[in-house]
């Protein structure tokens, strides 16, 4: 990979991997979105985030890649943007969370996307809203029993399961799985 990173999201869009933000070797947030093409074997770049982050949350719907919240380390500021990447045109969209985190879970539920806890500053959040990316629209959902971050996400006929993550800010555990149906 040409850029060395952690904390980074990655989508597959038409056969190749977008690899976007992430956080450097020397504790910088990473604005670079490179796309390996695993035929090939051989990576591209192209035009970077318009807001540096690290443990951001990630989704496509219909080729587009939404990048959601994550936070610009040395600031320690927890983003409330999401950005929009369209691969025809080449070009980032901005638009907003409605709760600014980073470290959350993300996932599909048709062509909604499904945000669930994650956090900021020293807090966890336990809410699991619903992002619709044809109106731009978010929409609350049943809150998590227990607020955490880093939780695994998965769908399984229209079944979003949210397993694991850490109930309290940095290092923590639980194996708390919650299911939830729309």
């Amino acid at each position: 990979m040409p850029t060395a990173r952690g904390g980074a999201t990655a989508q597959v869009i038409d056969d190749e991997i977008y690899v976007v933000g992430g956080l450097a070797a020397n504790g910088a947030s990473l604005n670079t979105r490179e796309i390996f093409d695993p035929l090939a074997g051989t990576w591209s770049s192209g035009p970077s985030l318009q807001t540096a982050r690290d443990n951001a949350g990630s989704a496509v719907v219909d080729n587009l890649l939404y990048v959601f919240g994550g936070r610009t380390r040395r600031a320690e500021d927890t983003l409330t943007s999401l950005e929009i990447y369209n691969p025809s045109t080449d070009l980032w969209t901005l638009g907003n969370l409605s709760v600014g985190r980073r470290a959350m879970s993300v996932g599909l539920i048709g062509e909604r996307i499904q945000v669930t806890g994650g956090e900021g500053g020293r807090n966890t959040f336990s809410e699991h809203e619903e992002y619709n990316p044809s109106t731009g629209q978010w929409r609350t959902l049943t809150s998590l029993s227990t607020a955490r971050h880093g939780a695994a996400f998965g769908t399984i006929d229209n079944v979003t399961y949210v397993i694991g993550g850490g109930p309290t800010s940095g290092s923590s555990f639980t194996n708390t799985v919650e299911a939830f149906t729309f």
